[in-house]
């Protein structure tokens, strides 16, 4: 559970804000969030008799102390206000503290970085492991360190309340983790027979399509990283309407149009970069993150799309919590096929991408990729690598994606300060190392790019993020 220069296990949610938050604050209720769910705090740990891997919550006496040695260590402030560029210092500092290795198994498996940048703007950053949870459940969390947070003074500086009072006294965890916390179990109600028969049908998910060829952007193999960066773009609320009549043409209606259209964007910024370069591809494979829970018959507004959403209802098993766990990465991804001769038809493209899905759903491909994800937990590190960094359990794709939006109750405020926006990305530690990631909040689309140094240059990822833009608000 170490996380090592590979990349790839830890993702990232940055929250832009209005207004001053004092660091001292945001570290108190730093503190109460992760008293609320001790598993931030938890060690990762595998069985010695089964050899599963569980979270080892801290001991409940000692739960005051490790949360608060926890924020000493997990929480940074930046002071900005007087850097020649704050944008680039601040651009600078996220794509620098991708690098040192992260301890996951000792945890905490959380971190908090506070960035206070001139115009009374404030940002901040969390980073978490995906075993940990999605950017849904970032999303919570944040939302969680909000309503932990002191109420917000008036314009006078006077306090309108009485201080907030932290408690650090010790105090007993709940029997198990707490609903929010506890991990669901989308087999449960299937045996250890229909467990493997869907754990065999996963690896023929791609059988189709696995003979088409295309040259990658990155060589193969990858150079060793030695850096990984980030472009962000944001789009206002006008550029999203054009994002949805373009949908709404091209993206035949069903599940997931959205997402759908996106990833019809990428594969065709994809061709275009490909052509650019001289390189040739019968098809270009991505894939389309989505909620092992997600309704396949439900439009944008409730399908939980991309690394999750949380727009609406979803199917739950029985005595499973209503509300989206913070723990745990409960995404599928089935892998679309972008065929080259229908790149230049959007509209017949958006249909084959609406096919492929189809087909997916039909063969129980989201149940069988989670019975692939139990059993994988089984298995020894060389025994994993051996099964599906070989390509034996997964499929080669041309280039990452995911799509997410916006939770039902998010943050609106952080110890005063007042959210303006939300983005996120993820690195890819496979080629060809670049993961670009939509997503929607308050009225905005934004994109978050991440690429692997020097495997994917800045150049490319920059005209590749070009290429994106264009394809999505292309009217043509």
């Amino acid at each position: 559970m170490r996380r090592t220069r590979a990349g790839g296990a830890v993702g990232f949610l940055v929250l832009e804000c209005e207004g001053h938050a004092p660091p001292e604050q945001v570290r108190a209720a730093l503190i109460e969030a992760y008293l609320a769910h001790p598993v931030i705090l938890a060690k990762a740990r595998v069985g010695v008799i089964l050899g599963r891997p569980f979270w080892q919550l801290p001991d409940p006496k000692d739960l005051s102390q490790i949360a608060c040695r926890a924020a000493d260590k997990c929480f940074v402030h930046d002071d900005l206000r007087d850097a020649p560029d704050a944008t680039r210092a601040l651009h600078n500092l996220l794509e620098q503290r991708f690098q040192p290795d992260w301890d996951l198994a000792n945890g905490p498996q959380l971190r908090l970085e506070q960035y206070t940048l001139p115009e009374g703007k404030t940002c901040f950053c969390i980073r978490f492991p995906h075993a940990l949870m999605d950017a849904g459940g970032g999303q919570w969390f944040l939302a969680e360190l909000g309503r932990y947070s002191p109420p917000a003074a008036p314009a006078d500086g006077q306090p309108s309340t009485p201080e907030v009072a932290f408690s650090h006294a010790p105090r007993a965890l709940p029997d198990g983790l707490a609903p929010d916390d506890r991990p669901l179990a989308p087999l449960q109600n299937h045996s250890l027979l229909e467990r493997i028969k869907l754990c065999l049908g996963g690896f023929k998910l791609g059988s189709s399509n696995r003979g088409m060829r295309f040259a990658p952007l990155a060589p193969t193999p990858a150079p060793p990283l030695e850096s990984q960066g980030i472009l962000y773009r944001s789009w206002p609320a006008a550029k999203v309407r054009q994002m949805r009549i373009n949908a709404d043409r091209f993206a035949p209606a069903g599940p997931a149009s959205h997402a759908r259209y996106l990833a019809a964007c990428i594969i065709r910024a994809l061709h275009a970069l490909y052509a650019e370069r001289g390189l040739h591809a019968d098809a270009y494979p991505v894939s389309l993150p989505l909620g092992i829970f997600d309704d396949p018959g439900a439009g944008d507004e409730t399908i939980q799309t991309g690394e999750s959403s949380g727009d609406g209802p979803s199917r739950r098993g029985a005595g499973q919590s209503a509300s989206r766990p913070m723990p745990g990465n409960y995404l599928v991804a089935p892998t679309l096929y972008g065929r080259r001769e229908l790149v230049s038809d959007r509209a017949a493209l958006g249909r084959d991408l609406l096919d492929q899905l189809e087909r997916y759903y039909a063969r129980r491909g989201h149940l069988s990729q989670w019975a692939m994800v139990y059993f994988a937990s089984w298995l020894r590190v060389g025994m994993y690598d051996f099964v599906f960094k070989r390509g034996i359990g997964v499929e080669p794709l041309a280039s990452g994606f995911s799509y997410y939006g916006q939770i039902p109750r998010p943050v609106r405020r952080i110890c005063g300060a007042k959210t303006t926006n939300l983005w996120g990305t993820a690195p890819l530690g496979t080629p060809p190392g670049m993961n670009p990631i939509f997503n929607k909040y308050q009225g905005k689309l934004n994109l978050g790019l991440a690429f692997n140094r020097p495997a994917i240059s800045d150049e490319l990822a920059l005209r590749f993020t070009d290429l994106i833009e264009q394809e999505i608000f292309n009217e043509a």
